[in-house]
C-alpha cells in the first residue's frame, strides 16, 4: 500500500485566445516567438531549462518551454480563426506560484494580441475527473491521497477532497464519502426498512465502507447486521480511513463482517433475514453476480414472508444493458417492486433504486415512515424527511420504461 499525507500543489493555466492580431509568422514558426515567451517566462521570476517545437507544413505549430518549475506548451491553429492555445503548467516550487503564473498567462497572451479570450485555471495535481454520462463529467479537487490499493479484486482510492471530505472510489469511481454519504445510503436503507414493520436480522451484500451498517443500526429493533463484502481490503481501509462514513459501525456488537462473495453466501445460506441490502457497485462491473435472476431468486427464498430487498441499479439517465437486464430479473422474481430516485452528488448524477418486497408488502406511506422514525427514536437524517421521502417516489415520464413499478404503491392512494 501507499500512503501520503499530502499532494504537491501547483497551477494548471490554460488560455485560448481567439482573433489574434499578432504578426503573421507568430501563428505559423515556432522559432519566431521563442524569445519573446522565453522573455516572459524569466520576467516572472520562472527558471527557463529549454525549448523544442515543431511547425506543421499545413500551418501552425507547437512549442514546448521546460521550466524548472514545469512546462509552457503554445499551440496556433491560424486556420482557424487565428486561435492559440497555451498551456502553463507550475508546482509550488519552494513557494507559492499561483500569481506569478497568472502573470505569465496574461504577458505570453499579450504577444499574441488576441480579440477574445477565454481563461481556465485549475490546481495542477489534486483533482479527480469522473465521468458521470458519455461526454459528460466534472472534477473533484483533493487535498490528501489517504492510501491507494490494488487489491485481487478492484483498484481502491481513498482521498481527502474539498466538497466532501474524505471519500472512496473504486476502480475511478466514486461510492461513497463523508460529507454526502448519507444521500446515498439513507434512501437505500430506510426505505426498506422503514417500510417493514419490525426488522430483526438485516444483511448486507457489498457494503464494505459500512455507510449501508451505520444507517441499519439506527433500527432499535436490529439484532443482527451481517455485511458480505467480497475485498477484505476494502472493509480494512474503510474501517480506518473513513469514519466519518460508518461512525464505528463495524465495532457495534450487532454487526457481523463476512469477507467472501455475498452471491455464494446468499446461493447458500440458510438463515433467514427480514431486510436485505444490496449495496454493490454498478451493474456491469465486479458486482454483475449480483445483479441477475439467479440472485434474486436466492435473495428470495431467505427473505422472511415479510421481508423486502432493495438495490441500487446505477444512473438511469445512462444506457446501460446490464441494468436493464437487472430491472427485467427484479420484474420476475418479486411481484412487488417500486422504483425510486435520488441525487448524489459526488456521483454527478441521479441515481435509481428499486425496494422488492416477497409478499404483498408496500412501501411505507410518507406518514407512515414519520411515525416510524418517531417510534424508533431516529431523528438525525440528513436527506431524509416526509417530503423528500415521498419524492423519491416521484418517477419523471422520460423514466417510467425504464424504471417500470409493478404496482402503484402506497404513495399512490
Amino acid at each position: 500500500m501507499k500512503t501520503r499525507k499530502s499532494l504537491p500543489q501547483g497551477t494548471n493555466l490554460r488560455l485560448l485566445l481567439e482573433e489574434c492580431e499578432c504578426e503573421k509568422s507568430f501563428l505559423y514558426e515556432h522559432s519566431s516567438t521563442k524569445r519573446a515567451i522565453a522573455d516572459a517566462i524569466e520576467s516572472v521570476g520562472f527558471q527557463y531549462l529549454a525549448d523544442t517545437g515543431h511547425s506543421f507544413q499545413e500551418g501552425g505549430y507547437t512549442s514546448v518551454f521546460i521550466l524548472a518549475e514545469s512546462h509552457v506548451v503554445v499551440h496556433t491553429w491560424p486556420e482557424h480563426n487565428h486561435t492559440v492555445i497555451i498551456d502553463v503548467s507550475v508546482c509550488d516550487f519552494r513557494r507559492p506560484n499561483r500569481d506569478r503564473t497568472l502573470d505569465l498567462g496574461r504577458r505570453i497572451s499579450e504577444i499574441f494580441r488576441p480579440q477574445k479570450t477565454v481563461q481556465e485555471v485549475l490546481p495542477m495535481i489534486p483533482r479527480l475527473s469522473d465521468q458521470v454520462l458519455p461526454g459528460q463529467g466534472y472534477y473533484v479537487e483533493i487535498e490528501e491521497l489517504r492510501a491507494i490499493r490494488s487489491s485481487a479484486h478492484q483498484d481502491i482510492l481513498i482521498v481527502g477532497t474539498k466538497p466532501f471530505g474524505r471519500a472512496l472510489l473504486i476502480d475511478g469511481i466514486f461510492q461513497t464519502s463523508e460529507k454526502d454519504g448519507f444521500f446515498y445510503h439513507e434512501p437505500l436503507v430506510h426505505t426498506p426498512m422503514l417500510s417493514h414493520e419490525n426488522p430483526v436480522n438485516v444483511l448486507i451484500c457489498g457494503g464494505g465502507d459500512g455507510g449501508a451498517a451505520w444507517e441499519v443500526l439506527k433500527h432499535p429493533s436490529v439484532e443482527s447486521c451481517t455485511i458480505v463484502e467480497i475485498d477484505r481490503e476494502v472493509a480494512d481501509l474503510c474501517k480506518k480511513e473513513l469514519p466519518g462514513v460508518h461512525r464505528h459501525a463495524f465495532d457495534d456488537p450487532r454487526t457481523n463482517l463476512c469477507i467472501g462473495d455475498a452471491y455464494d453466501f446468499v446461493k447458500h445460506c440458510e438463515a433467514e433475514f427480514d431486510v436485505i441490502v444490496l449495496d454493490a457497485t454498478d451493474p456491469g462491473g465486479i458486482s454483475q453476480p449480483l445483479f441477475t435472476r439467479d440472485f434474486y431468486q436466492a435473495a428470495h427464498s431467505i427473505l422472511a414472508k415479510d421481508g423486502c430487498m432493495s438495490l441500487h441499479a446505477g444512473a438511469p439517465l445512462q444506457p446501460n444493458e446490464a441494468r436493464d437486464a437487472a430491472v427485467e430479473a427484479i420484474q420476475q422474481v418479486f411481484s412487488n417492486v417500486y422504483p425510486y430516485l435520488n441525487f448524489v452528488p459526488c456521483y454527478g448524477t441521479l441515481l435509481s433504486y428499486f425496494v422488492c418486497f416477497k409478499g404483498e408488502g408496500d412501501i411505507a406511506s410518507p406518514e407512515e415512515m414519520v411515525r416510524r422514525m418517531v417510534q424508533r427514536g431516529i431523528s438525525d437524517l440528513q436527506c431524509l424527511n416526509q417530503e423528500t421521502y415521498a419524492a423519491l417516489f416521484a418517477i419523471p415520464p422520460c423514466l417510467e420504461a425504464a424504471l417500470p413499478a409493478s404496482r402503484r404503491g402506497a404513495l399512490s392512494r
